[in-house]
């Protein structure tokens, strides 16, 4: 299962964030970094920024009543993936329930066994040692943070949580966890993106974000793409070209960052291609291929009126090196226009 591809989420807020997706339980109450106490480590004199409590430890009382309720949210770091896992009984079965940024909340009907497979965790991990766990790292400026919590049968409840800083065992825990997930998040998020396909988008195209890098053996060249309508950004044109092999553009390299009326820029023109190549089908593509040292690694984000196109990965989808080539065409062709006609010039 790939988290590679998600929106960007600012990593101070991450205690924020997980205090807003509690899971089963309302009862927790998250303290803020630089505020929590408890054990706090130092080394020869030296803090390691490490502030929180390390939770109930080898004392914890383990609830051996089942679980009802399993949930885990996951923080990432700036630019990384922010999701959520919950499992949990109800009176129609076990629901799972997976969220992202990019589509929301998805569920589907599962097993009960799942809810048996999470007590297992908890039972052979001993995640009681966990209950109170609630830690941050104030020396990471970046990274990233998490929240679990358990409810069981017999009303019981566990938790614990942490911003770059884990309990023992989390590794593992999150490996078993995503093994049990995993096929179910696939199904979502394929039926999910096939959605998005399927309803398309709507409107004009008004914003470009390409990139193509070249590595390895699939040669030297990079192409990369920041073009916004003139109302979005002042400088709305933001392009770098690196050209080794010089298949669209003489050998060198090509830098503009300035502002172009919109007539200069082929929107009309990239949207005709992007429904030529039918790339809405690449919707959600994220994909790395075997020999990914090799290939051309890509990124797209075309936006429009209501709705976008994003993709990347170093496999490549359908129709991808017809789509490409034609791309850059328009778009140097685009560059030599601006310069003879709207005197675009090079960033000094």
């Amino acid at each position: 299962m790939k988290k590679t591809f998600g929106k960007v989420v600012a990593a101070m807020g991450i205690l924020g964030l997980i205090a807003s997706l509690l899971g089963c339980s309302d009862k927790v109450e998250i303290e803020t970094k630089g505020e929590s106490s408890g054990t706090e480590a130092a080394v020869d004199g030296y803090d390691s920024g490490l502030r929180g409590s390390d939770g109930a430890g080898d004392s914890a009382a383990v609830n051996t009543s089942g679980v009802t309720c399993f949930y885990y949210s996951y923080a990432g770091s700036v630019g990384g993936d922010s999701y959520s896992y919950r499992a949990e009984k109800g009176e129609e079965g076990v629901v799972f329930t997976y969220e992202t940024q990019t589509y929301g909340e998805m569920s589907c009907g599962v097993p009960e066994d799942m809810l048996k497979q999470l007590n297992d965790i908890y039972l052979d991990m001993n995640l009681a040692r966990w209950d109170g766990f609630d830690k941050s790292n104030t020396d990471v400026l970046d990274g990233d943070g998490f929240y679990m919590s358990c409810s069981f049968e017999d009303g019981g409840e566990m938790s614990a949580s942490g911003s770059n800083a884990y309990p023992e065992g989390y590794s593992e825990f999150c490996d078993r966890i995503d093994g049990i997930f995993e096929s179910y998040v696939d199904e979502l998020m394929q039926q999910a993106g096939q959605g998005k396909i399927d309803e398309g988008v709507q409107g004009s195209l008004n914003f470009i974000m390409a990139n193509f890098k070249q590595q390895g053996a699939s040669g030297d060249d990079e192409y990369n793409f920041y073009i916004t309508d003139s109302e979005s950004h002042e400088n709305n044109f933001n392009v770098t070209i690196k050209s080794r092999s010089g298949e669209f553009i003489e050998e060198g390299s090509y830098r503009y960052y300035c502002s172009l009326p919109d007539e200069a820029v082929n929107f009309e023109t990239i949207q005709e291609l992007i429904e030529k190549y039918d790339v809405i089908q690449w919707y959600g593509w994220d994909k790395t291929a075997d020999n990914y040292d090799d290939c051309e690694w890509f990124q797209i984000d075309f936006g429009f009126d209501d709705g976008s196109i994003d993709a990347c990965g170093t496999e490549h989808p359908e129709n991808y090196d017809e789509f490409r080539s034609e791309f850059l065409k328009t778009m140097i062709g685009m560059i030599k226009n601006a310069e003879e006609n709207y005197g675009l010039k090079q960033y000094e």
